[in-house]
């Protein structure tokens, strides 16, 4: 056998043993990383061990979503004071036991929001359910929920969560939890551009944010002004509050509404916003997750009397507003563009 033949042979050989070796560090190298990272996220993150998830194929759309992300658990003393930890990627509203907690939607470096649950869990079955919004298709949810005083969660979001693109029966708990499908499970944090999720000072609940201040146990809805159902100059299917108010954008009615609908909000001014509003199926009704201040509200696909706001108190606005602010600064401090493209 020639000599170069049999070098060349023997390199080859190499070469294969070589990228062997290689594979097997880069496989164990991902190991350790993944349990590094599972670790930290146990041991010395707040959320203690959950992951984000999400609803599956929604990446491949890449198409705006709303659906629900649910676990359902047993408790057989309930403690009487738990918190919520919480951070979604783009809005979320959550609620535990047919009741609205609360909700929020992502800025760069979001902290987890906070919320205490005191006397909100139940002996026997509980299940929180949590409607999520992304006009891009991706994005994530982590969540983590305590007993006062211990330090591993009651739950916490991963792969024993269920996905429902269905709004009957969901949030109330008629829906079997088993009719869902299974979540799409992303790493544990610190992951991707969410970094490492940290805490900030509790956020108001919605029953504290929006009854409180009115002394009532039911939330106040504002309605448009009777008999002026079209701003001075707006278009077709515009109310007018008569005045600015503040709160959150509630549409009611929407049984016939597109799935999608294009809702311009605002003052009258050249600062107005338009509203990306996603349903998911079955939706008739939808509340904006952050609050709003405005004047009018316009949309042709919007039935007549659909658009009310619930005032908040005026310290819960003022937070809400900075977080925006927040948000719009967008990438690098450059703001985001104000144009939605509606495709259908």
């Amino acid at each position: 056998m020639p000599v170069g033949t049999s070098t060349r042979r023997r390199r080859a050989g190499l070469d294969r043993r070589t990228i062997l070796y290689l594979a097997a560090a880069l496989v164990a190298l991902g190991v350790a990383e993944r349990g590094a990272r599972v670790l930290v996220s146990r041991h010395v993150l707040a959320t203690a061990g959950a992951r984000w998830i999400w609803a599956p194929g929604a990446m491949e759309r890449s198409e705006p979503v709303a659906f629900y992300a649910v676990r359902d658990f047993e408790l057989d003393t309930p403690p009487e004071h738990a918190y919520v930890h919480v951070l979604a990627d783009e809005a979320y509203i959550l609620h535990l036991n047919g009741r609205r907690v609360g909700s929020g939607a992502y800025f760069a470096r979001a902290p987890l929001d906070t919320y205490a649950l005191d006397r909100a869990l139940r002996p026997g079955w509980n299940r929180v359910a949590v409607e999520l919004r992304s006009g891009r298709g991706a994005g994530g949810l982590l969540l983590a929920l305590f007993a006062d005083g211990e330090r591993d969660p009651l739950v916490m979001s991963g792969e024993d969560w269920r996905i429902f693109g269905e709004t009957a029966g969901v949030v109330d708990g008629t829906r079997p939890f088993a009719d869902g499908e299974p979540a799409l499970v992303w790493q544990s944090p610190p992951h991707g551009g969410w970094g490492a999720p940290r805490l900030a000072p509790e956020r108001a609940t919605f029953d504290r944010a929006v009854a409180a201040h009115q002394g009532r146990l039911d939330p106040l809805v504002l309605e448009p002004r009777a008999g002026s159902p079209v701003a001075e100059g707006g278009a077709q299917g515009s109310s007018d509050f008569g005045r600015e108010v503040t709160g959150y954008l509630l549409l009611r009615g929407l049984e016939r509404a597109p799935r999608r609908m294009r809702v311009e909000i605002g003052l009258g001014s050249a600062d107005d916003e338009t509203l990306d509003v996603v349903l998911a199926a079955g939706q008739t009704a939808w509340s904006s997750a952050e609050v709003r201040t405005l004047r009018y509200v316009s949309a042709p696909d919007l039935p007549e009397g659909s658009p009310s706001v619930i005032p908040v108190d005026s310290a819960f606005a003022a937070e809400d507003a900075r977080r925006a602010s927040l948000r719009r600064r967008g990438v690098f401090g450059v703001d985001p563009p104000h144009e939605l493209r509606f495709d259908q």
